[in-house]
């Protein structure tokens, strides 16, 4: 039996069969239900992580901050802070675009 078979027959076993095209067209999203319905995991997933890498950030500016001089160590901590927060900052700039171009009712 050629590896091709066997990984068509695994796949068929762990997903299941293909669905038929005549029944695609009932499994797809508009655009309105697919930002409502997906973009809500993005969302939370930044949320959440947002005190988990601030957290990391500063267990490693500590840990950087024993093993070098005080004031390097403090830059570097006070950088890395800087930059998540700049980062942040563009992420919701590019969130509130990314609304307001969907919705131009909100650009007022």
């Amino acid at each position: 039996m050629p590896i091709i078979s066997r990984l068509d027959n695994l796949r068929r076993v762990l997903v299941g069969s293909p669905s038929p095209t005549s029944a695609q067209h009932e499994e797809r999203f508009n655009n309105a239900d697919a930002l409502a319905i997906l973009s809500s995991d993005a969302l939370s997933s930044v949320a959440y992580a947002t005190q988990e890498i601030v957290q990391v950030l500063g267990m490693a500016g500590s840990a950087a901050l024993g093993l070098t001089l005080p004031i390097t160590g403090l830059v570097a901590g006070a950088s890395l802070s800087i930059d998540y927060l700049l980062t942040v900052a563009v992420s919701v700039a590019a969130g509130i675009a990314a609304l307001t171009s969907y919705f131009p009712g909100l650009d007022t």
